[in-house]
């Protein structure tokens, strides 16, 4: 005989889950698109219930970017530094790779002020702490799985005091410092901000 339990509520009070999904630690074994996007859509419903208790409210805009090693990864680790650098004296890459293993990719978050992306936040600050994460690709589509673990760790790290109100996630392809392509990384879910400008 089956038992089937009714899942909790979401509120205001619900914890977020911590770390769990660690996309620093390079491997994505075991991990799946379908897990990380239910994990993020959890995190999304929690957030709304703070916003709906009265908690302050941060909308941002997060910006990944996906950036394979070689020689281009030095350019866009300086240009990381830099544009970290403005936003804030804590921010920076000295925790990053050197240089990244053949068949490795860096994955940053980085998250702006809601509304734009693209050649619109070239002067934004972040107004919140990125992550880094170093994957390693074995295979096709570990890439974006990578962008999913980092978005999900990153937002399962959130302070308890604040409600994110976010726009659907960008995921920009980079070679050196230049970004290549750039799309939405939505993963299906409803966002509570519109799609930003400059797609």
């Amino acid at each position: 005989m089956r038992i089937f339990r009714r899942s909790s509520a979401i509120t205001a009070e619900t914890p977020l889950d911590g770390g769990g999904i660690h996309a620093n630690e390079g491997s994505l074994s075991g991990m799946t698109m379908p897990k990380l996007t239910s994990s993020i859509e959890r995190a999304v419903r929690i957030f709304a219930a703070r916003r709906a208790a009265g908690r302050p409210v941060l909308e941002l805009q997060l910006v990944l970017q996906l950036c394979p090693s070689g020689s281009g990864y030095v350019k866009w680790k300086q240009e990381c530094e830099r544009l970290m650098r403005r936003s804030s004296p804590n921010y920076g890459t000295g925790g990053w790779s050197p240089q990244l293993p053949e068949g490795a990719a860096g994955v940053l978050l980085a998250p702006y002020p809601a509304g734009r992306v693209g050649p619109a936040v070239s002067g934004a600050r972040l107004v919140a702490s990125p992550i880094f994460g170093e994957i390693r690709i074995a295979r096709e589509g570990e890439a974006e799985l990578g962008a999913a673990a980092l978005l999900r760790d990153w937002l399962h790290n959130a302070g308890p005091e604040l409600a994110l109100v976010l726009a659907p996630p960008v995921l920009e392809h980079i070679r050196g410092a230049r970004v290549l392509g750039r799309e939405p990384f939505g993963l299906g879910l409803d966002w509570p901000l519109p799609p930003a400008d400059g797609l």
